[in-house]
């Protein structure tokens, strides 16, 4: 519990970082679909994910696809290390995501700005950092 208390006065102070950002939803159960949504309250449990991009990276948020996303798409068209970097967030009872391939408009110079500034707070204030290959 005091752990729990620290990470919510430290997410409070900097929730200003975040009322922009695109978040990905963790679904309740494998299969269910993946969805992302715009920040409009203090969310205080999230993880993030870090991994290596490859050369042929294929699975980006791009303007054309984002309203897909906030709809919603199928479990089996997310990659592996997403799935399964939201199968352990699940298992730990966190809810939100925040992996830099669904959460930056991956096409847009000003989102990508807006969001570069706030890296270091996403991934200093996440409840936990999932390291991936």
């Amino acid at each position: 519990m005091a752990l729990d208390n620290a990470v919510l006065r430290r997410f409070s102070v900097s929730v200003k970082f975040f009322k922009s950002s695109l978040w990905s939803e963790v679904p309740q159960h494998p299969g269910d679909e993946v969805r992302l949504f715009r920040t409009t309250r203090k969310r205080a449990r999230y993880a993030t994910l870090g991994r290596r991009w490859s050369a042929h990276e294929s699975f980006l948020l791009k303007k054309s696809k984002e309203i897909d996303l906030l709809r919603g798409i199928g479990w089996a068209t997310v990659p592996k290390t997403f799935q399964h970097a939201m199968w352990l967030t699940w298992e730990l009872g966190i809810k939100h995501v925040w992996i830099d391939n669904l959460c930056i408009v991956q096409d847009d110079p000003e989102d990508w700005h807006r969001e570069l500034v706030k890296m270091k707070a996403v991934y200093g204030l996440s409840y936990i950092h999932i390291a991936a290959r």
